[in-house]
């Protein structure tokens, strides 16, 4: 009785290690496969932002090139209608003379 007894335990010892060995195993696959993971989250965040500053930049310069472009075109389109350039600026006041309003 006393093998038969020692027998179940030892049985009861092997299922245990069994499982506890899988779920080691098993930690350690998920374990590494998180820190794979991470890793790999961490090089693409990286390469986005690259990219994003690299899209800035040229988003930037284009926006330069099509200001002086604007400046250009006001410039070439005024002078092939023939105006030119104002030498002496005549500025006008709006403001309403009390004379006029009792002439009405």
């Amino acid at each position: 009785m006393r093998k038969r007894g020692t027998a179940i335990i030892h049985q009861d010892e092997r299922i245990y290690f069994c499982v506890l060995s899988g779920l080691a195993l098993l930690s350690l696959s998920l374990y590494m496969y998180f820190i794979s993971v991470s890793v790999i989250h961490v090089v693409v965040r990286k390469e986005i932002n690259l990219e994003i500053a690299t899209v800035a930049s040229r988003v930037s310069s284009l926006e330069a090139e099509y200001i002086e472009g604007q400046h250009l075109i006001n410039k070439e389109v005024a002078s092939m209608n023939g105006y030119t350039l104002a030498q002496h600026k005549i500025f006008i006041d709006r403001t309403v003379s009390p004379v006029a309003l009792l002439g009405n």
